[in-house]
């Protein structure tokens, strides 16, 4: 079983499971959160694709973080994949 390890923000809290490198969020109201690739254990300066495991949709590319709305009783489950060096 991969390792996990909860962190806080604004008083929610939020599993990263670097192994995987996937953050996930559960918000009681709607939020801005955001994921960095630092507490995912990757290279902060780092670009790498996000998709949206649930939603089945590519978000895009994006270096050092990402940031989305969860809404009230939803979720999100996010991977992250690093993109070779250029």
């Amino acid at each position: 079983m991969p390792q996990t390890r909860p962190a806080q923000s604004a008083g929610r809290a939020r599993w990263l499971t670097a192994a995987w490198r996937r953050c996930s969020y559960r918000s009681p109201a709607p939020a801005n959160v955001t994921c960095t690739w630092q507490q995912l254990d990757l290279p902060p300066a780092s670009q790498a694709t996000v998709r949206d495991l649930w939603a089945r949709a590519l978000l895009g590319n994006f270096t050092g973080l990402v940031t989305l709305v969860v809404e009230p009783t939803a979720a999100a489950f996010l991977r992250v994949s690093l993109l070779p060096a250029p």
